[in-house]
Order: C-alpha cells, then sequence, then structure tokens
C-alpha cells in the first residue's frame, strides 16, 4: 500500500510535469530561476518547522560487518527470483524514460510536444487507477511475485504495441 501511494506522488509530477513543463518553456529563464528559488527557499521553511531536530546522544556500536555469503542467497529460491523479478521490471520500466523517448520522437513520428501530452496521460491514468489495482490485488490475495511478474508483462505488452504503432493517433 505505502508503494502505491508513493508511485501515485510520483506520476503525479509525470502527469503534471510535462503540462507545466510546456508552459514554462516558453517563459524567460529569470522567471524559472526566481520560481525555483522560491520553491526551495519556502520548501526549507517548510521543513525548519515541521521537521525539528533530535537532540540527544546516539551509541556508536563497533562495526561488525558479516561477509556476503552467495551461497546462502543462491538458495533462498523464493528470494533469487523475487531479486530477478524485480530487476527485469525496473530495467524494463526504465525503458520509457530513456529510449521511448528516443525511438517515439526519432522514428515514431512525433514531437516533442506529443510525448508530454503521452507522458501526462500516462501519469494520471497511474495516479487513478493505482489505488484501486492495489485493493484488488489485496482482495485476491494476491503475491508480491504475481504482481512483479504480472506488471512486466503489461510493460511488455504496452511497448509491443507501442513497436507497431506509426504517429500520435
Amino acid at each position: 500500500m505505502a508503494y502505491s501511494i508513493i508511485r501515485i506522488g510520483t506520476n503525479i509530477g509525470w502527469g503534471v510535469g510535462p503540462m507545466l513543463g510546456a508552459f514554462l518553456a516558453r517563459t524567460p529563464f529569470t522567471l524559472l530561476f526566481g520560481i525555483t528559488a522560491t520553491l526551495l527557499f519556502a520548501g526549507g521553511i517548510f521543513i525548519a518547522f515541521t521537521c525539528p531536530e533530535v537532540k540527544g546522544t546516539v551509541e556508536k556500536e563497533p562495526l561488525n560487518t558479516p561477509e556476503f555469503n552467495w551461497r546462502y542467497f543462491l538458495k533462498d529460491r523464493r528470494f533469487l527470483w523475487f531479486t530477478i523479478s524485480s530487476f527485469s521490471l525496473y530495467f524494463l520500466m526504465s525503458q520509457l524514460y530513456s529510449v521511448f523517448s528516443v525511438f517515439a520522437t526519432g522514428i515514431g513520428g512525433i514531437n516533442k510536444d506529443q510525448l508530454g501530452v503521452i507522458y501526462s496521460i500516462n501519469g494520471l491514468v497511474v495516479v487513478f487507477l493505482q489505488m484501486p489495482f492495489t485493493r484488488i490485488l489485496d482482495r485476491m490475495k494476491m503475491t508480491m511475485m504475481f504482481r512483479l511478474g504480472g506488471g512486466a508483462l503489461v510493460y511488455f505488452a504496452g511497448f509491443m504495441m507501442v513497436a507497431v504503432c506509426s504517429g500520435f493517433y
């Protein structure tokens, strides 16, 4: 559930960011720097008042780091498959932010404004559907492995659909 909330917050940025960026790209740089400075200053003030300094002493323990045992890691099949699935999913997800942009604007035949619209729609879809799908999967008692594997398959299907598309519409 917590991951879903973090993902929604991130995708609010993906939903609003390209629209706001397209608007701000047409403004003078001095205004952008002024807005950034104001927001950072406001964030610092907010943190100063909402996150008080914790006073006290911390006892230091001796640093005894055990050596990593590869055999133990490889014997734990559930953790191994979880790690492989997580790596595969996040590797696939990272393609949206790097390779997809180059492909869409260079080969796919769309311009940067249209790409911004696609990213905004993607972000807003996640914002509105993340929690309902999380609740559905919770009710169905789906395991983390099934969720990761299913998510990777959905990403894969989405990228395959993009591969056969041409143009914005």
